[in-house]
């Protein structure tokens, strides 16, 4: 039986264990609530933007479900 990768991903993003034991717990994966707005928006866009407050753990979750997803993680800083 094949685990998805993506839903692994995303229950680390909600603080819960992965079936598939991936992740690290030096890494975050957490998400806050506005963070997952935030994360949406990207997968739709194809594209993250960067800004000063956002913390590691909304590019660290991006960035796997974009490398599950067979697609490069686009991540751009945010000029204001």
């Amino acid at each position: 039986m094949a685990v998805d990768l993506r839903d692994d991903i995303l229950r680390l993003a909600r603080g819960k264990s992965s079936r598939s034991k991936i992740g690290s717990r030096k890494t975050p994966h957490r998400l806050r609530n506005y963070e997952w707005i935030r994360l949406e928006i990207a997968l739709k866009k194809g594209i993250l933007v960067k800004k000063k407050s956002d913390r590691e753990a909304l590019i660290n979750v991006y960035s796997e479900l974009m490398k599950a997803s067979n697609r490069e993680p686009i991540i751009t800083e945010d000029k204001i």
